[in-house]
């Protein structure tokens, strides 16, 4: 499970940034990096819940009636999810210059 959700971050990652209409190299950099602080907040503040109802459903005893509170803390998880998505900003960045060159 953890795998698809970093997959689909990675791709709904991609696709905002491809839909950004910008040509100036500054203005990518800026907008990428906007791009991966914003993603990176809002997967740190749906990942308690998140987590906790994919458990609960996985496990057969449906949806939770409570859910965790939205992770607002400046701590691990968010260094994690701004580590990751700064990570595809660069692969993004990287990959048509790689397949180029190959």
């Amino acid at each position: 499970v953890h795998l698809a959700v970093s997959l689909s971050y990675a791709l709904l990652f991609a696709l905002i940034f491809a839909a950004i209409p910008l040509e100036s190299a500054g203005g990518l950099l800026v907008a990428g990096v906007v791009l991966a602080g914003l993603l990176g907040w809002i997967a740190t503040l749906l990942t308690a819940p998140a987590i906790a109802a994919t458990i609960s459903l996985l496990s057969g005893h449906g949806f939770p009636g409570e859910l965790p509170a939205l992770n607002t803390e400046v701590d691990l998880p968010l260094y994690n999810h701004l580590l990751f998505f700064g990570v595809v900003r660069v692969v993004t960045t990287l990959l048509p210059v790689w397949r180029g060159k190959i």
